[in-house]
């Protein structure tokens, strides 16, 4: 299979299949072939590339997973909770369990749901991508504030499950997962931190959903000092905030669940009562082809990622 001329977006599901086995014995090959296809990448965009196509993906792949990643969290953290000695420092969330949002039910497709039993409002999700989601709240509703019928949620989310996310991003990870869909406790528009970690540490905090402010984010460290920058081009945020009471707390539980990676966006919910939500772990956020501003900030996040072990000269 010849790398430099691979569309992915046009090839059948045997041709993808051969495709991501041939990636996976030839990573340096695939890796210069993705270079070309990308001119003019940075030393920093190749390593992004890199961590998307080669590492840990089978391991990513179990944790982009919006269903079995439940798993890892309820253990990883009821592990660093009892590592830690001290569980009333987490209040009462004592038990990894108690930071996942409540599970309502998981199915193989859309017909075996019976939505009557679901109590409102909650959120249906794909497990398998992103965008594939739809609020109950209390009826289902579209893109456009129209009411859908049931009938045609079900088609739509089973033809979700028919999608392969991965081949129109390029984030292999996606397509080893067992697609299935579950629905969880919707709390409404809650405060969201979206915490890059690398090499297990956390750098940056992109906090959105503001109160009393629709638009705009703000980034801090990890010590809560407020950093000149934005990702993708979002507006910044004018609107005062203060540090957060429980926020080293969404330091901690951040970086156990990302203590064994090199990069990856840890995202967390914060209730009104102080409570602690874990969202998802997003491994290639934008497929990897995010942006900082200013552009001089690039640099300062392939210094972090010098601290890894990234094969990429």
């Amino acid at each position: 299979m010849d790398l430099t001329k691979v569309d992915l977006h046009n090839l059948t599901p045997e041709q993808f299949e051969e495709y991501f086995e041939h990636v996976k014995a030839n990573p340096e090959k695939y890796c210069q072939a993705h270079i070309k296809y990308h001119t003019q990448v940075s030393k920093f965009r190749k390593k992004l590339e890199w961590l998307k196509l080669y590492d840990q993906i089978e391991l990513k792949a179990k944790l982009a997973d919006k269903y079995a990643v439940r798993n890892y969290v309820a253990d990883t953290l009821s592990y660093y909770i009892n590592r830690k000695g001290h569980p009333k420092y987490f209040g009462k969330q004592q038990r990894g369990h108690d930071f996942l949002m409540p599970l309502l039910g998981r199915w193989n497709n859309a017909d075996e749901i019976d939505f009557d039993k679901l109590p409102r409002p909650f959120i249906l999700k794909c497990n398998h991508g992103s965008g594939m989601n739809l609020i109950f709240n209390p009826d289902p509703l579209d893109r456009e504030d129209k009411v859908m019928t049931l009938d045609h949620v079900r088609r739509v989310f089973n033809h979700m499950l028919q999608s392969d996310f991965s081949r129109k991003t390029e984030e292999i990870h996606y397509s080893l997962i067992p697609r299935c869909i579950i629905a969880e406790e919707y709390k409404g528009k809650l405060l969201s931190y979206f915490i890059k970690c690398f090499n297990g540490k956390v750098k940056t905090v992109t906090i959105v959903n503001i109160p009393d402010t629709s638009v705009g984010e703000y980034n801090f460290d990890r010590e809560f000092n407020e950093l000149p920058i934005t990702y993708n081009h979002a507006k910044r945020a004018s609107y005062p905030i203060e540090k957060p009471a429980n926020w080293q707390r969404l330091i901690e539980v951040a970086e156990a669940l990302c203590a064994q990676f090199k990069f990856v966006r840890c995202d967390l919910y914060a209730l009104e009562n102080g409570d602690i939500k874990f969202s998802e772990m997003t491994f290639t956020p934008a497929s990897m082809e995010f942006t900082v501003q200013p552009p001089e900030w690039e640099e300062r996040l392939d210094q972090w990622l010098k601290e890894t072990d990234i094969p990429v000269d």
